[in-house]
């Protein structure tokens, strides 16, 4: 069933608010990871140590868009347990409508090509080539809710079968490993032994040493 394509922007809005840095107090920093891999913790810092003093707050939920890695993914959904952490103004920060949008639902659908393409159309260049108002215009689409929260079941139903497929073809290889590595004990055990010299004789040639200078420039 095809769905209407709607302007992200009917669904989300910029949230542009800066707070000055306390030297002496810490900070959570997050980075947004490539391939849209998601956010994770960067570090936590003192702010005495943090030089740019005007940093943005991220909440749990927000939409999270790195200005710069964009193009290569660069976004994700703010998880509750960076909620608070801060980030530059090379970031943007939107908060979601969820009466209309279920944050789960757009974590998923900004991982795919067909949003990814979206977002390296949007100018030539690598360095502030994305700006809110690009991502306000990207299109989505959108079911209702409900729809939205089945679809969201549906693959995470999904990801755990695969997860399980994965941990059996792992545990599968590390069986035939043991069972090759103790096939390999027994055969090496029982197997005749011989002088190291007799299987790997040493030869002895003439070797010429002379340093290669053109190497070394």
């Amino acid at each position: 069933m095809m769905h209407p394509l709607v302007r992200l922007g009917q669904v989300i809005a910029h949230r542009k608010a800066f707070i000055t840095i306390d030297d002496t107090q810490t900070y959570m920093r997050c980075r947004v990871q490539s391939y849209g891999k998601g956010i994770v913790l960067r570090d936590i810092v003192a702010g005495a140590d943090i030089k740019t003093k005007h940093q943005q707050v991220c909440r749990a939920g927000e939409f999270l868009v790195a200005e710069i890695d964009a193009k290569v993914g660069g976004f994700g959904i703010v998880p509750p347990e960076l909620d608070g952490a801060v980030v530059s103004s090379h970031y943007f920060l939107f908060t979601l409508d969820e009466t209309q949008i279920d944050q789960r639902y757009l974590r998923f659908y900004v991982r795919t090509p067909e949003f990814q393409d979206q977002v390296t159309a949007k100018g030539s260049t690598n360095y502030a080539a994305i700006r809110p108002r690009h991502v306000l215009d990207y299109m989505i689409p959108l079911p209702p809710l409900d729809e939205q929260r089945r679809i969201v079941a549906h693959i995470d139903a999904l990801a755990a079968r695969i997860a399980e497929a994965r941990g059996l073809h792992s545990d599968i290889w590390q069986q035939s490993d043991h069972i090759l590595m103790g096939l390999y004990s027994d055969l090496a055990y029982h197997a005749p032994k011989l002088p190291m010299q007799t299987v790997a004789p040493l030869i002895r040639r003439p070797v010429d040493i002379r340093e290669d200078e053109d190497y070394y420039e």
